[in-house]
């Protein structure tokens, strides 16, 4: 198989920077979306990370030039293997690095001579250890990084996905379904962004990009905030951060998210003493206190998770809906006892119940008997039970409700035993469509964020774009988002 450059038949559709975009966002375009891509390093030594990352990109059929590059090499892998930059048919355009520590500085300096525009850093000894050489390395290496300009990754990261360029620079081997999809994530352990990618496309969400930033030499991840804040094909941000270097930039690009409407969902690193430590050893980053960055992720309207179920779930939520204007809430229940924890769970994070108003207080009170309590949230109770229509009606007053933004149901939607629960599913998801100014109907289910932990029923939910959550965590993000753009 020839290694040449092809070009993309669909390019010219593609979105670009405008002129007035910052270099930063042009820059990282270009690292994203590269005419070429050059492996600095190529060898195949077995289950080394050079073969593992030619494998992907040959498997997912990567447009653009694929260049290996060893001086001991003429040819590796089926393919000419190249000497140096300078022995290569094209300009190089993104160069990635496998080469050990002490070169990598050299190299990054070459590709930027010979015109690359971008790297990616897979290299680890610097910064994350703490003996003078690596301390040293790490200094030439940021060094080179700023004198050159290139965007760079890394080091010690594991790769990027740009699924519209087909483009997988990562050693992971299962499956990627390269679908341009809604949510771009970045973070600086691969290992995690590479499991919240596997997790989301398990619940059928697409991922369109996917970078790890490593120990964050060049490139940080506020940085790739403020790209994917400006790339229309994006729609929700998630990230995972062990520390945040510059806090100006870092809300500066939550700023420009807000602007955008995009959530940005925050995985951080460093609640605890010995998870600051893990930092540090991980990256090299300094995690600094959760309590500072709360202060200034809560002023900007990021939404922090604690951990990784609720940060799947968050995600989830926010692609199969759009967020909330406001927190005004209802709920429509079954059981007694489910009312009361939905009060309890909100009243919890600062959310309330507002009453019914008088109107659909009154239908609801005309329609439903004993065994009922009537209010919001409202247990339908016993007549919705013998008669699943009743529990749709009432779930059609709380939508058609104009005081109501966002209504809560169960996705265990009664029914008569001939009638298939998707039917109910999909004539509310058409009640939540017609109604004026309400947001969302969001289902709650029983499960976790486990790629097994989907059922039948939970696929037709997401079909349907009716966002559904496990546990009161993500449904509390949701609405809190919804009650901080009020």
């Amino acid at each position: 198989m020839e290694a040449q450059v092809r070009i993309a038949s669909d390019s010219a559709g593609k979105w670009s920077p405008s002129s007035e975009a910052s270099d930063i966002v042009k820059s990282i375009h270009a690292m994203l979306h590269p005419r070429n891509i050059v492996l600095v390093g190529a060898t195949d030594k077995p289950g080394n990370y050079a073969e593992r990352i030619w494998n992907n990109l040959i498997k997912y059929k990567f447009e653009g030039g694929l260049y290996p590059v060893n001086a001991k090499r003429e040819t590796i892998w089926g393919v000419p293997c190249y000497k140096d930059f300078a022995s290569l048919p094209d300009k190089p355009d993104h160069a990635l690095v496998l080469v050990p520590a002490r070169f990598a500085v050299q190299v990054v300096r070459d590709a930027a001579a010979a015109g690359a525009r971008s790297a990616t850093i897979v290299t680890s000894g610097f910064s994350e250890l703490q003996d003078d050489e690596s301390q040293r390395l790490a200094t030439e290496l940021q060094a080179a990084i700023r004198e050159t300009g290139l965007a760079v990754t890394g080091p010690n990261c594991l790769g990027n996905l740009s699924a519209g360029e087909r483009l997988f620079t990562n050693i992971d081997d299962r499956i990627v379904t390269m679908e341009a999809g809604p949510v771009a994530i970045a973070g600086q352990s691969g290992a995690i962004v590479m499991a919240v990618r596997q997790a989301l496309e398990d619940r059928g969400v697409g991922v369109g990009y996917m970078v790890t930033t490593g120990n964050e030499a060049g490139l940080e991840t506020p940085d790739l905030m403020a790209y994917f804040a400006a790339d229309p094909s994006v729609r929700v941000i998630v990230v995972y951060l062990e520390g945040v270097r510059n806090t100006k930039v870092f809300r500066s690009a939550c700023k420009a998210a807000r602007a955008a409407g995009k959530p940005v969902i925050a995985l951080k690193l460093g609640a605890s003493e010995g998870g600051r430590a893990a930092a540090m050893a991980h990256t090299g980053a300094l995690a600094g206190s959760i309590e500072t960055f709360d202060a200034i992720s809560t002023r900007e309207g990021v939404i922090r998770v604690r951990g990784l179920d609720e940060l799947i779930e968050t995600t989830e939520c926010f692609v199969h809906a759009e967020p909330p204007k406001a927190a005004r809430l209802a709920a429509v229940s079954l059981s007694g006892g489910k009312r009361g924890l939905l009060i309890d769970a909100f009243s919890s994070a600062g959310l309330n119940f507002s009453p019914l108003s008088k109107d659909a207080n009154d239908k609801l009170a005309q329609m439903l008997g004993p065994g009922s309590i009537i209010g919001n949230p409202l247990d339908a109770g016993f007549a919705a039970v013998v008669d699943p229509s009743v529990y749709m009606q009432s779930i059609k007053i709380m939508i058609d409700d104009p005081d109501t933004d966002i209504v809560i149901i169960d996705a265990e939607l009664p029914k008569a035993p001939h009638e298939l629960r998707e039917r109910n599913l999909r004539i509310v998801n058409e009640m939540a469509g017609a109604a004026e100014g309400l947001a969302q109907v969001a289902a709650t289910y029983r499960g976790h964020a486990g790629p097994g932990s989907r059922s039948g029923r939970d696929q037709v939910v997401d079909r349907l774009r009716i966002p559904a959550q496990g546990s009161a965590g993500s449904r509390l993000k949701f609405q809190r988002f919804g009650a901080r753009d009020a």
